[in-house]
């Protein structure tokens, strides 16, 4: 992985949040010594490069009224890329993550209630190569920070 020291600094800034404001990427440019342009130019190559997945707000779903649980399907090796692409695309969805395990597909998903999670999980594990699937709702939730040393 070859980055230059902005892309690091960029990398760093980005980890700890965008500011909060009408011109956020104005504002990291500032930060590391690039323009508005640069630095949104510099996030879509980080992006295609696959060295950024997401950016994106995190927000505390239960607080909002959501209802989130964590699914494991077990889908045939032959449509994993095609049910993870059906599955990632999902709105509800985050988090979608192929695993190497029975179990070899896990992803969030959230809904403004549980009924609608629950018809949702329903609908994707009827997925052509679904064989199996398991929701484990969390218990109890801890936040962790994770920022990445670059």
């Amino acid at each position: 992985m070859n980055l230059t020291n902005k892309e690091k600094q960029l990398i760093r800034l980005l980890q700890t949040g965008l500011p909060l404001s009408a011109r956020p990427f104005r504002d990291l440019g500032r930060k590391c010594g690039m323009s508005e342009s640069g630095v949104i130019g510099r996030v879509k190559e980080l992006v295609s490069r696959g060295l950024i997945r997401r950016l994106g707000g995190v927000f505390d779903s239960k607080s909002l009224g959501y209802a989130t649980t964590l699914i494991g399907f077990r889908v045939r090796s032959a449509r994993l890329a095609m049910v993870a692409a059906a599955v990632a695309e999902r709105s509800e969805v985050t988090h979608c993550y192929r695993r190497d395990d029975r179990y070899n597909l896990w992803f969030t998903l959230h809904s403004p209630s549980r009924r609608g999670l629950l018809a949702l999980f329903r609908q994707l594990a009827a997925l052509r190569g679904v064989e199996g699937a398991m929701e484990l709702p969390a218990k109890e939730v801890f936040k962790v920070d994770v920022n990445l040393r670059v």
